[in-house]
């Protein structure tokens, strides 16, 4: 404890100066208390919290917030950059069969497609010179298959002499159509009088030929002649088909049958033809349209006993379109 040294004074506990008592007669100075202020850096003020207040967030939780979404952001471009896909492996993907051909087909030798302009002209030089012939001989040398040709040609033609169509040009585009062996090759031509007809040829040993048979719509039969004679045995006919309630005859039951309206090439004839309802065949030549016309290769026949001339029915399809496939060289 501090002393008092000279004995005029007391010491007070707990302070570090020490008072002096005033003797009688002096004169006692105000007491001066020391500002706050002067206290205050002296002074570690802390808060306490209970536990449900809410605790003010340190001023380093927003760089850190920052530095975790630049994290997240840098994982995600890794990641879009792993999965992004090769381009060069897309290219090979997309490739064609024709394409991705193995080294042994790469051997094998094939018939590179000509480029349009050049089909275009090779397709206009066949059809001036069959529609240009002087006589049937020079036409069948740029006919398909003109053994057969030569024999047809000759019944079609009958007594009447040969009279070449004349030609002034292909009209539009030429249209690719591909069957099972050959690919055929449907242009617009326009002929001398400036009739506008279908012409279609086959490419066969990288040369282009006329089909005859669908030009001129050569069906087995003349149709006169199969409306008389009413044959029970199948023949050959190219057709212009349409969908059409017509029922009588031996024909009267449209729960039993479909029935379809068959013109000849020229619409000169019509025959009524008939399937069994939602048969297969019944399925096979309906239009898709309503009302939709499509050329047809069928085969046709008279019922036994048929009360009418012009109601057959329809055997068997020989062909989606007029020309024949597979007949041959």
């Amino acid at each position: 404890m501090p002393q008092d040294h000279d004995g005029l004074g007391v010491v007070c506990p707990g302070c570090k100066v020490m008072l002096r008592l005033p003797a009688p007669g002096d004169e006692v100075p105000p007491l001066v208390m020391p500002a706050r202020k002067e206290l205050e850096p002296e002074i570690i003020e802390t808060e306490e919290y209970e536990e449900d207040d809410e605790i003010p967030a340190a001023s380093g939780d927003a760089r850190f917030i920052a530095i975790l979404a630049g994290g997240a952001l840098a994982l995600l471009g890794v990641f879009w950059w792993w999965l992004k896909p090769d381009p060069q492996a897309s290219m090979q993907a997309a490739a064609t069969p024709d394409q991705q051909a193995s080294p042994a087909d790469a051997e094998k030798p094939v018939e590179a497609e000509p480029a349009n302009q050049t089909l275009i002209m090779q397709v206009e030089a066949v059809a001036k010179a069959f529609l240009e012939a002087a006589d049937p001989a020079e036409a069948l040398e740029q006919v398909r298959n003109p053994g057969q040709t030569e024999g047809r040609m000759k019944q079609f033609q009958g007594d009447a002499s040969y009279q070449a169509a004349g030609f002034r040009g292909i009209v539009g585009d030429v249209l690719t159509a591909s069957t099972r062996d050959e690919q055929v090759y449907t242009v617009q031509v326009r002929t001398d009088n400036y009739d506008l007809r279908d012409m279609a040829l086959v490419r066969e040993g990288g040369q282009f030929k006329v089909d005859w048979d669908s030009w001129v719509g050569w069906s087995e039969m003349p149709w006169d002649d199969f409306k008389e004679d009413k044959p029970t045995e199948p023949k050959l006919f190219r057709v212009v088909l349409s969908q059409v309630d017509y029922y009588n005859f031996g024909f009267k039951d449209d729960l039993e049958w479909s029935s379809y309206r068959l013109d000849s090439p020229d619409g000169s004839r019509t025959l009524y033809g008939y399937v069994p309802r939602t048969g297969e065949l019944d399925q096979q030549i309906r239009p898709v349209e309503a009302g939709k016309k499509q050329k047809l290769l069928l085969k046709l026949r008279f019922p036994r006993d048929s009360r009418s001339d012009n109601q057959v029915i329809i055997d068997s399809v020989a062909g989606d379109s007029w020309v024949e496939p597979g007949e041959g060289n």
